[in-house]
């Protein structure tokens, strides 16, 4: 009955040929169960996935559609969800090709690339780091997927070795297909795997960021669990959440409200503490804080937390005579991004002034800096700059300037919070 409603609506005639799951099949002959239907398409589901905050089943296709526009609603009750939970359902996935089978309708496609397309991806890796010969992978993406979360976790650190390995490589297609395969996997692991593993999988899930990966749907699925991790006791999980955070936080315009919600402010600012040793570097925090200041509660809770004096130690820090003159410093990328946070406060004058005393001056050199400074060949942040670089700062500065010139106005309802 659903079906043939469905078809009415459309504007067909009951009993017409009609598209299940992207076939051409007879209604009259073949009813589609109501529990098999996708209640988006209203088409035959391939995919079949709990949402669990409502307990509905959805096609992982056209739910991924819907969340990747920016939507937070379950689309058959309407209710907003904060943390979006997607669980795959294979036993009713059987259960639907059993049916199609029953009625000589064409198989489900595979959830997997075709073996050739996984092959082409992991050609180039066959030699590990200083461990032989690396696994196929598909043996990676089997281990991804077994019943032992520790096997689950060693693939996922491959994996993500694999992944920072293709982003210094020309895109190609076949391996952005191989991850869209592996992307709830990932997600998995980083709700439900050990401390190591939920680490693994949130720098895994750092490196979707080309635009062919939806940033929108990743940031529906992962952002309350990236959030959560950063209160691991481990100090890689709490870094590999900073980074999957500093990407989502700009996924779509309403994710700063809901990281702020979720808490994440203050687990940042953890990791800006300079009297807390902390093994890895902390510009990803600084940076994931400079998008959450685009939020209004968000400049807020960065002053209740004492953010202000953190962030300008870290950019008042000394950089130790120790590091080599070519090569990363890694103190300076702390610097750039704790002076973008701290531009994206929009300080007071008294701000300004208190102690530690910064320039702001000096803030937007830093915030613009050359990637040569970044990288050690130039002594100053303003100089160095590539062609490209001159063009985009300039573009950069006019923004900036602009914004700053809003800022009485933006800020007149806001009071800024003891404790900067």
């Amino acid at each position: 009955m659903l079906t043939r409603l469905a078809q009415l609506w459309r504007g067909e005639q009951p009993g017409s040929a009609r598209s299940v799951g992207g076939h051409q099949d007879e209604e009259d002959e073949d009813e589609l169960p109501e529990d098999f239907c996708d209640p988006i398409t209203l088409g035959c589901m391939q995919d079949p996935v709990l949402l669990c905050g409502t307990g509905q089943v959805y096609c992982s296709t056209s739910l991924r559609s819907w969340l990747a526009t920016g939507s937070r609603t379950c689309p058959r009750t309407n209710l907003e969800l904060r943390d979006v939970e997607l669980v795959r359902l294979p036993s009713v996935r059987g259960r639907i090709a059993a049916w199609r089978a029953q009625h000589s309708l064409p198989q489900l496609p595979a959830l997997d690339p075709p073996p050739d397309v996984v092959q082409a991806a992991g050609r180039g890796q066959e030699e590990g780091e200083g461990q032989g010969e690396a696994p196929p992978l598909a043996s990676l993406l089997a281990d991804l997927r077994s019943g032992d979360v520790y096997k689950r976790g060693v693939a996922a650190g491959r994996i993500n070795n694999m992944l920072i390995e293709w982003g210094r490589q020309p895109h190609r297609a076949e391996r952005a297909q191989v991850m869209e395969a592996m992307l709830l996997d990932l997600v998995w692991l980083l709700r439900q795997g050990n401390p190591y593993g939920s680490g693994v999988a949130a720098a895994a899930l750092a490196q979707y960021d080309h635009p062919s990966c939806s940033t929108a749907f990743l940031a529906a699925v992962a952002a309350c669990p990236a959030v959560a991790l950063l209160w691991s006791p481990h100090s890689y999980g709490q870094h590999s959440a900073a980074r999957l955070l500093a990407q989502l936080a700009r996924a779509t315009p309403s994710m700063p409200e809901v990281l702020v919600e979720a808490g994440a402010v203050r687990g940042l600012l953890q990791q800006l503490d300079l009297r807390v040793p902390f093994q890895y570097n902390r510009c990803s925090a600084a940076a994931a804080l400079a998008a959450l200041c685009k939020h209004a509660e968000g400049r807020q809770e960065v002053r209740r937390g004492g953010g202000i004096r953190l962030l300008k130690e870290l950019v008042l820090q000394a950089e130790p005579a120790s590091e080599p003159e070519c090569g990363e410093h890694l103190i300076r990328f702390d610097k750039r991004d704790a002076s973008t946070c701290l531009l994206a406060l929009r300080l007071t004058a008294d701000e300004v002034a208190q102690s530690p005393l910064i320039d702001l001056q000096q803030l937007r050199s830093y915030s613009h800096c050359s990637r040569a400074w970044l990288l050690g060949h130039v002594s100053a942040p303003a100089t160095g700059y590539s062609a490209e670089e001159v063009t985009a700062g300039l573009q950069l500065r006019a923004a900036g300037e602009a914004e700053e010139d809003g800022w009485d106005t933006d800020e007149a309802e806001e009071e800024p919070q003891p404790g900067g």
